[in-house]
């Protein structure tokens, strides 16, 4: 709920808030701690962040939409087979 379109969503992106780390920005979207079983009607008034994965897999994290950097020549990455993402793990907020 909340998911923003961006020009570089699937491409490899560096995370200048954590030392370059670089990943696949999976989504922009905020980041809201409150998990609600009833239907939501609204996205939530919290800011977007920018949701990244190892390339290779792993735990996501997010981080500031304005600490992204689009990696030179950081092309689209594939998904896994089944639409996802790919790789295993949660969410690390931080």
């Amino acid at each position: 709920m909340g998911h923003q379109s961006h020009p570089w969503l699937g491409h490899l992106v560096a995370d200048t808030a954590h030392s370059g780390r670089v990943g696949v920005l999976q989504a922009v979207a905020p980041d809201v701690d409150d998990i609600r079983l009833e239907p939501i009607f609204r996205a939530p008034d919290e800011p977007p962040v920018a949701w990244l994965r190892p390339k290779d897999g792993g735990m996501e994290w997010t981080t500031a939409l304005v600490a992204i950097q689009e990696v030179p020549g950081g092309m689209p990455v594939a998904s896994a087979p089944d639409g996802t993402a790919g790789g295993s793990g949660g969410v690390h907020r931080v």
